[in-house]
């Protein structure tokens, strides 16, 4: 098991936090936050894609100025397998940060 992690920075259009969860791996998302950067409030979607089909985890959730959001802190760890995907969009900049296990499958 590999402790691993993706960040993105100034995230406002509906992008990619990781790359494609590769073929017989299975990772555990051990934590999550996502940094409201400007100076007002901003709405957030975040969501797994499967290579197929998009599930919101949160959809229009508000986050104040300055205010940080630890999603998987509040929902518990997420697991992702095989072609899954985390996106988030914003109606302003934020930061992204998640770290991860890999395992074998």
């Amino acid at each position: 098991m590999a402790l691993k992690r993706f960040s993105a920075r100034n995230v406002t259009a509906l992008a990619a936090i990781n790359t494609a969860v590769p073929a017989n791996k299975a990772w555990t998302v051990i934590g999550m936050s996502i940094c409201n950067k400007t100076t007002g409030m901003v709405a957030i979607d975040m969501l797994v894609n499967d290579g197929a089909t998009d599930t919101y985890i949160l959809k229009s959730f508000n986050i104040p100025a300055g205010e940080t959001l630890f999603p998987w802190g509040q929902l518990g760890k997420g697991v992702l397998a095989t072609n899954d995907i985390i996106k988030v969009s914003s109606t302003g900049a934020v930061d992204v940060y998640m770290p991860y296990y890999e395992e074998a499958a």
